[in-house]
Formats: C-alpha cells, structure tokens, sequence
C-alpha cells in the first residue's frame, strides 16, 4: 500500500486526495470512484473500488490475493487495486482513455520492479522503435479526460463530504450501514440528517 494513502478505512480518497464519490449499483452494490465524477472538473484519477471487497482487502493486507476472482470481473477496480496495494496480476486493467505521450501516440500501462504501475511512451522500452519519448507518470498520479458514460448502471450517487450539510462521519455512516439497510431507508435518513441542520 503506498504511504500516501490515508490507512483509516472509514475514509476513502481518490488518487486525488480528495473524498471518493460513492454510489450505488444493482449489480456491485456501494462503489467509489473519484471525487472529481461529482462536480465541474473536466478531470479524473482512475479510482474505482466496490465497498465490500475493498474492505476485506484493507482490514487483511498480509492475506491479499492479487489473483482474488473478485479482480477478475470488473478491469477498473482492478487497475485500482494494483495501483493502491502494488499487486500485480494479469487480469485486465482498464482506466478511462488514456492522454496523449510527447510523441503524440497513447500512452500505455506498465508495471515497475517496485510493483508501482506507471503510463509510459508505448515504444519506451522497445529497442530501436520510433518515435520514442521519455514520457512516464505514475498510474496514481495520472489525469483521465472525464467521460460522459458511468463505469457501471449507477442507481443514485451518495453526497460526500464536499457539501457544507454533511459531515465525513455522517457519509462514512450511511456507507458503512448500506450493505445491511434497504437503500430507501438510508435515503429517508438522509433526508432527515439534511432536515435536521438546516433547521439549526
């Protein structure tokens, strides 16, 4: 996991180190994705996790196995899992389109010795390929032109904490309580919570 990382599970933050947007899906449940997908930015990280496994995979780094079949199944969460936790696997990875290296060509994935992915010139390490340039940022550090089109069929998106009414606590709450409350209810409470300081 890298050191940059906040390590308190309650708090999720993109590779932007701003809150994760949560939302939720009929066929993941909560997912997160980068806090910039809930406002104007026209700018994105390639965070994308699913809540529950996620958490199972923070609370027991030690026990992580990068060839877990939940990685298998959706190619964004698990570029973000070897991105966060340097694991690698040989699953799919998929971000959102990639930019553009100085030679004009898109730039490509690759892992590195330390297991910390990084975007490269995609003729960098081929011997005698041109155009060639020396491109390279780390996959945690690179911006993705935001898309128009949701990863997955997103059911509604959860405030974060980025609104004045909602408190971190009170996000990491209804995150924590949707796995085991029916998602009508937690909007009612929602609702309520917002009812509640506004009349204050």
């Amino acid at each position: 996991m890298d050191p940059c990382f906040r390590k308190n599970r309650g708090v999720l933050l993109c590779f932007c180190n701003k809150p994760a947007l949560p939302s939720y899906t009929d066929e993941f449940g909560l997912i997160y994705e980068c806090g910039n997908c809930g406002n104007n930015d026209n700018k994105v990280c390639g965070f994308h996790i699913h809540k529950e496994i996620w958490d199972k995979f923070f609370d027991n780094p030690s026990k992580i196995n990068p060839y877990d079949r939940e990685l298998s199944i959706c190619p964004y969460f698990n570029f973000t899992f070897c991105v966060y936790f340097r694991k690698w696997n040989d699953y799919q990875k998929n971000h959102f389109p990639p930019p553009l290296c100085f030679c004009e060509r898109p730039v490509i994935l690759r892992n590195t010795s330390k297991n910390k992915p990084m975007f490269v010139c995609s003729n960098y390490l081929i011997n005698g390929a041109k155009p060639k340039c020396i491109y390279h940022v780390y996959a945690d550090n690179q911006a993705f032109k935001k898309s128009e089109n949701c990863i997955h069929s997103v059911e509604n998106h959860m405030p974060t904490s980025t609104s004045p009414l909602i408190s971190d606590k009170f996000v990491v709450q209804v995150a924590d309580e949707s796995f085991r409350k029916d998602r009508n209810i937690l909007y009612n409470r929602y609702i309520l919570e917002i009812g509640k300081r506004q009349s204050c």
